[in-house]
Parts: structure tokens; sequence; C-alpha cells
């Protein structure tokens, strides 16, 4: 009994130990995108060292550039006649001065807002 409440105690020491490591070396980094008009446009967040490096892989990895599109409307009222729109999608950046550091609690927090949404 004594033999099994040591090898828990040291489990848990030594899964406490990794998560400390885990969290100490890499933080949450959040942010809001700005449109092509600078209008806020949406918000994610990345997992980084430090917030320079957090900066750096959201750029790499969300900025969008804007771009034109095609899609087909309907010209009248029995829905029978289309005719071709061309269309602007506007970038998203990242904006740098709204990165901030957040803890695991919040992008847990931050993460269940998203799912509802998109359901």
């Amino acid at each position: 009994m004594i033999m099994v409440l040591l090898l828990k105690n040291n489990l848990l020491k030594q899964l406490k130990t990794y998560q400390n490591i885990k969290t100490d070396t890499m933080g949450y980094y959040k942010f809001t995108f700005k449109d092509e008009n600078g209008h806020s446009a949406g918000w994610n967040d990345v997992q980084a060292n430090n917030k320079e490096e957090a900066y750096k892989l959201a750029v790499e990895t969300y900025n969008h550039e804007g771009y034109d599109f095609n899609y087909e409307v309907y010209t009248d009222a029995t829905c029978t006649t289309t005719a071709t729109r061309v269309g602007r999608n506007k970038g998203m950046f990242v904006d740098k001065d709204s990165l901030v550091e957040m803890t695991f609690e919040q992008r847990n927090r931050m993460h269940r807002i998203a799912d509802m949404m998109a359901r």
C-alpha cells in the first residue's frame, strides 16, 4: 500500500514537472486581424516562446492578401437567369498592437466561444 502511494506521488510530481516545463517554455498569444481598411476582422491565437516569435509565426501562417473572385447571382424573380459578378475579399492582416499573452484557461475559453459560434 505504501509502495503504491509512493509510486503514485512520484508519477504526480513527474506529471507536474512535465506540465511546468511545457507551459513555461511555450506561451499562448492571441491577436486580432485587420482588413485592408483597418477594420477588425476576427481573432486567433498562436503558441510560441516569446512575443516576437509569436508575431512572426502569426504573420507567416495567417496573413492573407485580398483577392478578387467571381460569383453568380440571379437577375430575375424566377431564378432562371444568372449573371457573373466580381467580388473583392479584403485581406486579413495580423494586428501587431493587439498581440497579448494569455493563460491556458483563457485560451480554452476563447476556443469554446469559437466552437459555439461555428455551430
